[in-house]
């Protein structure tokens, strides 16, 4: 049963849609970084090496994706969404798609 006393930050809370699921969390309780799903050690590592920059990161990829929603429309933090995405190694066609969709013709490279 759910502890009424934990906000949506604990661990009762967390979505998963795979198995394993890898929680990275600070010493302060704080998801840092997640992820999901049987891989090699290389990409294993890899992932946990992500962990780490997060950690070290002063806006986490969890508190990029929770701004999404409300701020998709900003090409600014769109930008700074895929480059953070990119770092990290995750896949970013769909957003690449809507990214480039607002930016203005002469931005664009043809």
């Amino acid at each position: 049963m759910r502890n009424a006393s934990w906000d949506t930050n604990s661990i009762d809370y967390i979505k998963w849609t795979a198995i394993p699921l890898f929680l990275f969390i600070d010493g302060n309780g704080t998801l840092i970084y997640r992820s999901e799903g049987a891989r090699p050690l290389s990409a294993f590592i890899r992932e946990t090496e992500n962990a780490l920059s997060e950690q070290r990161d002063s806006i986490t990829l969890e508190t990029m994706e929770a701004m999404y929603p409300s701020h998709k429309a900003d090409t600014n933090f769109m930008y700074a969404y895929l480059r953070k995405r990119t770092k990290l190694r995750k896949n970013n066609m769909d957003l690449l798609d809507e990214y480039c969709q607002m930016l203005e013709p002469s931005a664009k490279i043809v």
